[in-house]
């Protein structure tokens, strides 16, 4: 508790009264190696911090608490997420295994992805710090693929281009996007046709033994289930970079990072 202690004496003295701010309790306010940050555990430890002032906290003073909470979980999510368990636990709120990792640290779909593979995970590597840094650079990332057609005759032409999106969240969700358009000019006639379809799910990341990563996916979505019907989807990962990710195939998916989910 060494760091949220500190953090209580060197702030205390500037919680005053006034009503604290009601948010969403499973909203997210950061991530960093397979660790959130949730508005419910900011709520813990402003609790605990007006229980040992004897005041409630002003607007300011929140804005002030929650951005110091976020830097010194970005720091050092494990410890951070551990006591801030310790604490709802200190609080009455639900009892929290400070020894079982999954309860308190990992994101939700993350737990329901890996809850779901039980112990059938092969080779696959979670934990380490490989997989848990490509964890990190996956979250809040959308992923873009795109192609387009173009043929041209006598008297018609015809045009078709689709682009696929996945967007990976936070809280271990995804939403994967697929998008097309068709047009086709011909001698008297014209037709176009376009169109797009979402589809929702659950992520989670893992290294492999021979350096490669893997994303594993899993929705209910009758898309998923068509192709692949445990709901499951391996997407392995060949490379990676700042503004890329290839397949071992060779294909190509452009990374755009930062893209928060709502």
């Amino acid at each position: 508790m060494k760091q949220l202690y500190f953090l209580c004496i060197l702030l205390g003295t500037v919680v005053q009264s006034c009503g604290q701010v009601k948010t969403d309790e499973n909203q997210t306010i950061a991530s960093s190696y397979g660790y959130v940050l949730t508005e419910r555990q900011f709520d813990t430890y402003l609790k605990f911090l007006e229980q040992q002032t004897g005041e409630e906290s002003t607007l300011d003073t929140q804005i002030a608490l929650k951005a110091q909470l976020k830097e010194a979980f970005l720091s050092n999510p494990e410890t951070i997420a551990q006591e801030l368990a310790t604490l709802e636990n200190m609080l009455g709120a639900p009892k929290i295994d400070k020894d079982d990792k999954t309860l308190f640290s990992m994101a939700e779909g993350h737990k329901i992805v890996r809850d779901l593979l039980g112990s059938d995970i092969g080779e696959m590597q979670f934990d380490t710090d490989a997989a848990n840094s490509f964890r990190n650079y996956m979250t809040n990332t959308v992923l873009t693929t795109s192609s387009n057609n173009y043929n041209t005759s006598y008297n018609s032409s015809d045009y078709s281009s689709s682009q696929g999106q996945i967007q990976f969240c936070a809280n271990g969700t995804f939403v994967e996007v697929l998008s097309g358009h068709l047009s086709i000019d011909t001698e008297g006639m014209d037709a176009t046709s376009s169109g797009s379809s979402a589809m929702p799910g659950y992520w989670e990341a893992a290294a492999l033994p021979n350096g490669m990563f893997i994303i594993i996916m899993y929705s209910t979505h009758a898309r998923m289930l068509e192709d692949s019907p445990n709901g499951i989807l391996p997407f392995v990962v060949a490379k990676h970079g700042i503004d890329f990710v290839q397949l071992p195939s060779g294909d190509l998916y452009r990374r755009t990072p930062n893209q928060y989910c709502n």
